[in-house]
């Protein structure tokens, strides 16, 4: 994506073009598995290395895909990266289409870094496309964010479940990512961009303020946050 990012918005140099076009036909070529699922990473001759149960590959292969499409005009790489965006709904809706076992102690819940993931997707096709999933999966997505809002503490939580059943005595509902928090906010007021709603830009503005304000915390003390609970212990730190 970074080639083709850079291709289309600071130099359109010719390379830069052709090491995108080598980048996406590799990926096409080689990306999914039998069942159309997209694997975590490749060797150089492009056989299967690693696969993650998880959409998060299928997210850089879309994007991936859509700039080259920006950059090349390719029709088919935008169809492509269409396609799989609605397989990445459909896997983040159902988690099992992607073999991840469900648990039955375990209520169903949203995952900020799914509403991240789908927020950034709908945000760049909604830019080349009228196809109105991509407005649908953006108001989703700012109905989410509200759902991850600690009211204390004005950050968001990496986990919330979704059918009002509390979970802060697993360390999973207690999960607070800084970087997923700002990361999110910023993304929030990219989403209002398209929904203007000053409520939500505050809240915005205000979710980014705190999770910096815990991650400046974390730099002070001469360490970077990663993972921390939300009430401030760190669950993974690592020096600057």
């Amino acid at each position: 994506m970074d080639v083709r990012r850079l291709y289309n918005e600071f130099d359109r140099r010719p390379e830069f073009l052709e090491a995108s076009r080598l980048g996406a036909d590799f990926l096409r070529r080689f990306g999914r598995d039998p069942k159309g699922r997209i694997y975590f990473s490749l060797t150089r001759e492009g056989q299967p290395f690693f696969y993650q149960r998880k959409a998060y590959a299928a997210v850089f292969y879309t994007v991936g895909l859509l700039e080259y499409s920006k950059a090349s005009g390719d029709r088919d790489a935008f169809d492509d990266a269409a396609r799989t965006f609605r397989q990445i709904v459909a896997w983040i809706e159902n988690p099992a289409l992607m073999d991840r076992p469900v648990l039955a102690g375990l209520p169903p819940l949203s995952n900020l870094a799914n509403v991240m993931v789908l927020a950034a997707m709908a945000i760049e096709f909604a830019g080349v496309s009228d196809d109105p999933l991509y407005r649908r999966v953006m108001r989703d997505a700012i109905e989410a964010v509200g759902r991850h809002v600690d009211p204390q503490r004005r950050i968001l939580l990496e986990n919330v479940s979704l059918d009002g059943r509390p979970i802060s005595a697993w360390p999973e509902g207690r999960l607070f990512n800084p970087g997923h928090s700002i990361e999110v906010a910023w993304f929030l007021m990219h989403l209002l961009e398209f929904f203007p709603d000053p409520a939500r830009l505050a809240l915005a503005l205000d979710v980014l303020e705190r999770s910096l304000e815990f991650a400046g915390t974390a730099s002070s003390a001469g360490c970077s946050i990663s993972w921390t609970s939300r009430a401030g212990r760190r669950s993974s730190s690592s020096p600057p």
